[in-house]
């Protein structure tokens, strides 16, 4: 995915996630997390719970084929806002990263 945002998009990097991956993602400094909810090894709910238990977390952007009503309303509940459903085109991706970044500059201000 990271090489169809262009230069003029923020910095991308693209990982699988892990332990290790969680603890980057809280610790790593990033403006934002794109995350999608089939994760094999680590439950998206305890990525959602560690990046909210830091100050200032990077906000979350939930990637799914399919969002019920009562998962969107329990992922709202840990601080998630901004929704993606697959299948998605990368100018709606974009567009997304770009309101998913302004709430959160908003939010802290």
């Amino acid at each position: 995915m990271s090489r169809d945002f262009h230069i003029d998009a923020p910095a991308v990097e693209d990982r699988n996630i892990s332990e290790e991956t969680a603890i980057v993602a809280v610790e790593g400094g990033y403006d934002l997390i794109i995350l999608d909810l089939r994760l094999p090894h680590l439950g998206p709910f305890k990525l959602i719970r560690a990046v909210n238990e830091t100050k200032d977390g990077p906000p979350i952007m939930i990637l799914a084929g399919c969002i019920s009503i009562e998962l969107r309303s329990r992922l709202r509940a840990l601080g998630v806002h901004t929704f993606t459903t697959k299948p998605f085109t990368f100018s709606g991706l974009r567009s997304s990263v770009d309101e998913c970044l302004a709430a959160s500059v908003a939010m802290r201000n």
